[in-house]
Parts: structure tokens; sequence; C-alpha cells
């Protein structure tokens, strides 16, 4: 028996054999490599993510607005700091928790039609009188769309603008804003009767009285254009200057008759934030049975 054996082609086929596996070794190694970067990058990626996350966290968190974003089951994903200030919340137990489980029925249903907008891919800004927590309020409100990839939008985010007399204490302090209150106290107090009672009910909103004589509708509605124009006057102390404006509104007398003071104090309140919600810096009378009729200053 005669066994020949091809030495060439062996080492041809061990030289390709091994040249294959010196390719599978190199193409692991760069493999292992790419991983190891990839790996790298994302472990940097991820701090500066959470880095980010905090910063934007901190910004959220002392901004003076309700800062939001909304799913589009309606559901809390993250509210800001600002939400324990005005609604008692922890921004931890807002989240997950639906729209109306936090916000007070009228202010949900006053915000649904923008609501509706955002949700179909529109940036929606919206002014509005509503209850917030118990207290009657102007809000103001911007919604913006949440999209990922260019999809439709499946949430939108929540920036409400409280409002109130806090720019004045932001801008220059709080004593500034009480002297500023106590000369809008004086302002309004030269415009009304010797009878007649000014009070301070809440924040930076004054009631009035008119206990004096009796007057008509017309002689009423020159005491509060005089009120309106006094608040429209700057403020001055010292180097600094404020600028206000007013919004009233007013219950005309024949209308108070069958009213109780409860009841009086709820007609002018609405009626005042009536004239907030049309512009400021205008009167709107309640009437029972018509519509509010609104006067520019």
């Amino acid at each position: 028996m005669f066994v020949i054996h091809d030495t060439q082609a062996e080492q041809r086929e061990k030289t390709a054999r091994d040249a294959r596996e010196a390719a599978l070794h190199r193409a692991a190694h760069e493999a292992s490599e790419v991983l190891r970067r990839a790996h790298e990058q994302l472990t940097t990626a991820e701090r500066q993510l959470g880095a980010t996350r905090v910063d934007l966290r901190a910004i959220a968190d002392n901004l003076p607005v309700l800062v939001a974003y909304v799913d589009g089951e309606r559901r809390f994903r993250f509210a800001n700091s600002t939400y324990r200030e005005w609604l008692g919340l922890d921004p931890e137990e807002i989240a997950g928790r639906l729209t109306h489980e936090v916000l007070d029925a009228d202010y949900v249903a006053a915000i649904e039609p923008y609501v509706q907008r955002v949700l179909n891919g529109e940036r929606v800004e919206y002014e509005v009188g509503a209850t917030l927590n118990g207290s009657q309020r102007v809000l103001r409100g911007v919604l913006v769309p949440r999209r990922v990839h260019d999809q439709s939008a499946d949430g939108y985010y929540l920036f409400i603008d409280l409002d109130g007399f806090k720019a004045v204490n932001d801008t220059y302090g709080h004593q500034c804003g009480d002297e500023v209150l106590v000369e809008a106290a004086h302002r309004i107090s030269r415009c009304v009767r010797g009878g007649d009672l000014v009070a301070r009910h809440a924040g930076d909103e004054f009631t009035v009285l008119l206990t004096g004589p009796a007057i008509d509708r017309a002689a009423l509605e020159k005491i509060a254009r005089a009120i309106l124009l006094t608040l429209s006057q700057p403020i001055r102390f010292g180097a600094k200057v404020v600028q206000l404006s007013a919004s009233i509104g007013m219950l005309p007398r024949d209308q108070a008759a069958s009213l109780s003071g409860e009841a009086l104090l709820r007609a002018a309140d609405a009626a005042m934030y009536r004239a907030k919600v049309a512009g400021k810096a205008r009167i709107v009378v309640h009437e029972l049975h018509d519509s509010p009729a609104g006067m520019h200053g």
C-alpha cells in the first residue's frame, strides 16, 4: 500500500485556516473594542443625562410658575416644587395621578379645550378664571405638546403663571411690596366718600363698601373709574418705580338688596375676575339677571 500526501496542498490549507482564524481573532478584538467604547460612551451619556436631569429639576423647582408634564391619559408624570407651595401636595404625590384628581374641577373643565388642541400638536396659550386650591384666580398657561421622534403628541408640558402681587415682591422685596399695598390703600381711600369703607380683602385684593349717602349707578361708576385711574399712576419709592393696574368688579346697590354679605363679596369677586380675564385695567358690573358688562378704564 502506498500513501501519497500532497504536502503543498496541506500547507496551503493550513495557511488559509490560520489566516481565517487570525481574521476571526482580529474581528472579535475589534468588536470587543467597539463594545467597550460604546459602553464608555453610554456610561458618559448616562452621567451627563443624570446631571442634566438634576439641573433641569433644579431650574423647574425654582421657577415661580407651575411646571408639569402630563401624558395623553391626563396623568401627571412630573410636577415641580411650586405645586407644593400652591396646592399643598408634594410633587412625588402628584406623579401618577390624573389631572382631575389634583386640580379643581372648574379649572380642569376650563382648560379642556386647550388640552384637546395641544394633544393635536398645537402649542397653546390661555388665560382663564378658575379655582386653584380653593382660591379664585386668573391663571395664565402655556401648553406645549410632547413629541418623540416626530410622532404625534403623546402628552404635554404644563406651565401656569399665577396672578397676584408676587412680581412686585420678587423684583423689589417684600418690604417694598408692603409699602405699595399701603400706598394703594391710601389712593383708593382718597377716591371714596367719608362714610365709605376700604379694606384689604386678601393678598393684593381690596374691597370697597359704599356705606355713605346713596348714589346712583353713574356716580358709582365715577368712583370706580377714579380708583382705576389713580391706581394706574406710577408709585415711586426713591429710585424704584412700580407700575400697577387694577381690575374692578362692581355690584350696584339695586342689585345688592336681596343678597347676604357673603353673597355680595362672591358676586363682586366674580365680576373682578371677569375683568381680569377680559384684559385687566377695566371695570365689570355684576348683573344678577343680565350678562356682565365690561367698561374700559
